[in-house]
């Protein structure tokens, strides 16, 4: 199974009194996603479903990508807080081997989750960048780093 983590494209700094989940894309992450999301099927990226994290600019992201790939999406609040490796195998588990996902969502928790799945090491996933990790099942879940973008090469 391909696992796809794309963390949200750039939001704007949150306003005194705003709560960060509902912080939006600026029109800069708007016009870079759109790019993004006309890339991917460049890149093979064909999930069979999209979870995203409820927060405003990551959902919106995860949308804007589904606007091109036209697959199931699902909003989980796991994926906002708290994010990790056994919520992906809880997640992998209601699927068959060959359904590919995207997870939509932010950092620290997407560096920390894939770090875990590819057996340690540093990852840093910048606004817009999209990674893969093939996984070989079984539990815990466990995988391969294949590639992981940085925006710039996805624009």
């Amino acid at each position: 199974m391909r696992l796809y983590f794309l963390r949200h494209g750039i939001a704007a700094d949150a306003r005194m009194g705003q709560p960060d989940a509902a912080r939006p894309l600026t029109a800069e992450g708007i016009a870079k996603t759109e790019q993004l999301a006309a890339q991917l099927p460049n890149f093979g990226v064909t999930p069979h479903t999209i979870y995203t994290s409820p927060k405003v600019r990551a959902k919106h992201t995860a949308e804007i990508v589904n606007d091109v790939l036209q697959v199931p999406l699902v909003e989980d609040p796991r994926i906002a807080n708290g994010f990790h490796v056994g919520v992906v195998q809880l997640i992998v588990q209601q699927h068959t081997p060959s359904d590919d996902l995207l997870f939509v969502g932010h950092e620290p928790t997407f560096s920390h989750t894939v770090s875990h799945l590819i057996g340690g090491g540093q990852i840093r996933v910048k606004k817009g960048s999209l990674i893969r990790v093939d996984t070989y099942g079984g539990t815990p879940l466990h995988g391969s780093l294949v590639w992981l973008l940085p925006p710039r090469l996805l624009s």
